[in-house]
């Protein structure tokens, strides 16, 4: 905010994500910027990626940045001319972007932060202290034409032309006047911190809620069962030279037979998997703010939600899920590949692009900036026409393929070992953030999680 626009910019929450994890903050002392060398100092210590050299709290910082605005070198007395000031006040704001997990390319250095940040809240130029002494006592008809001020700071005449994000406030406007004394700064600061945070929780609270079908707890649908279906193989065209960079490069790919979930791996599967083998509950980094999360009690998911799709668990996490289930069934259980899952998702060689069908129809995916998951099973008109359900929205899924371009473009070294999820989210807006069945996306390695990617399991035909 203080210099007019956002610090990190993406097309989901993760893409941002990344940006804050990575990638070093943008200088704020850029010509005709005003923003001094302590007041960048303060921003960019708060904005630290080690938890250790980052500001340890929100009156740590107002104290830091009081002491950057109102204590600056003292400047010399300068007369200034009563009709060269004007009382301006300018301000230019930028609307903050929605942040999911995106694609590094060696490139483009983006990169992946597993925390959802509001920028700092404050106003672009704060201005110090200002006192104003009396002009020498002289005969008003000599004098009355020059005004004398001795100030702490040096004293800059409103530009004629703000730049964007700025806020110039005159001598005698009413809020130049309130900015005089000291502790409206830390207020101000305060108050704009905690509007921020307002109107954050406001805007994803009216999210539209997921449209569901009306479904009992008992139906179809609500099937949580190790029911899988299968898939005969064939050939396909993988990819979309139209849906992005991670999609470009369509080519032809044969696909042996398989079987697929028909549902994603749900919160009350996964609990007995974690009672069984004493392994710890999926829980959030703590670092990630995001709504809908709410912690597990204990080995038992949150009441309500046992048979919406787990989430917060990684591919390793996964692998040791597949392993217990295999040995406790008797068959070799898997995450899909990508071809795998692509071919599924396609309905095989029709190649169509979404389940149903070649078109988005709203109502037959739980997608398209909702508010969380929801049941597995929910949307059966989403169903491909071998009868997968959730292929598209309610959460990303995990799938074994390693990152990698159609195109031939190389993949950064950092993401080497993380795994391609597919079919999109909840949270994804059609035809910007999320486009089709052919939409990809990798971050972080076998380690890493997020609550917005689950995951399904295949095997190979018997």
């Amino acid at each position: 905010m203080l210099m007019g626009d956002l610090p990190f910019k993406g097309s989901s929450i993760p893409g941002i994500m990344k940006g804050h994890l990575l990638t070093p903050p943008p200088p704020l002392t850029v010509p005709g910027s005003s923003i001094s060398p302590e007041i960048e100092k303060v921003v960019h210590r708060a904005l630290e990626k080690s938890p250790e050299a980052r500001t340890a709290s929100v009156e740590e910082f107002i104290a830091d940045l009081e002491q950057a605005v109102l204590r600056p070198a003292p400047a010399k007395t300068t007369p200034v001319k009563e009709d060269s000031v004007d009382p301006v006040i300018t301000q230019d704001l930028n609307t903050l972007g929605s942040p999911t997990p995106h694609v590094q390319i060696e490139d483009h250095q983006a990169t992946f932060e597993p925390t959802l940040v509001l920028p700092l809240a404050n106003q672009s130029e704060l201005l110090p202290k200002v006192s104003e002494e009396a002009s020498p006592k002289a005969d008003d008809s000599v004098r009355g034409d020059a005004l004398y001020v001795t100030s702490d700071i040096p004293l800059h005449p409103a530009p004629s032309k703000p730049f964007p994000g700025h806020i110039v406030i005159g001598q005698y406007s009413v809020v130049g006047t309130l900015f005089k004394k000291r502790f409206v700064v830390p207020i101000a600061a305060g108050v704009v911190i905690l509007g921020l945070i307002v109107l954050f929780t406001f805007v994803y609270s009216q999210r539209e809620e997921p449209q569901q079908h009306s479904l009992s707890q008992t139906s179809e649908a609500a099937n949580t069962s190790r029911e899988m279906v299968l898939i005969e193989g064939g050939t396909f065209t993988m990819g979309s030279n139209s849906a992005g960079q991670e999609q470009k490069g369509e080519h032809q790919v044969t696909v042996p037979s398989f079987y697929i979930d028909k549902y994603e791996v749900t919160n009350a599967e996964y609990a007995e998997f974690i009672k069984d083998t004493g392994k710890p509950a999926p829980r959030i980094d703590p670092t990630v703010k995001d709504s809908y999360w709410e912690p597990w009690n204990g080995n038992n998911p949150p009441s309500g939600r046992e048979r919406w799709p787990v989430t917060n668990i990684s591919p390793k996490d996964v692998e040791e899920f597949a392993a217990w289930l295999s040995k406790r069934g008797g068959v070799t259980y898997r995450l899909p590949t990508e071809e795998e899952w692509e071919f599924a998702a396609r309905n095989g060689s029709r190649d169509s692009l979404f389940p149903w069908g070649n078109s988005w129809e709203e109502g037959r995916a739980n997608i398209n900036e909702k508010k969380s998951p929801a049941d597995v099973g929910s949307f059966p008109r989403g169903a491909s026409q071998n009868g997968v359900q959730d292929m598209i929205g309610n959460v990303w899924e995990w799938t074994s393929s390693k990152p990698r371009f159609y195109d031939n473009s190389r993949v950064l070294a950092s993401v080497k070992n993380a795994h391609v999820q597919r079919g999109g989210s909840f949270f994804e807006k059609i035809d910007s953030e999320f486009h089709n069945a052919t939409d990809r996306s990798w971050f972080g390695d076998e380690n890493s999680k997020f609550p917005t990617i689950g995951f399904r399991l295949a095997r190979d035909r018997e």
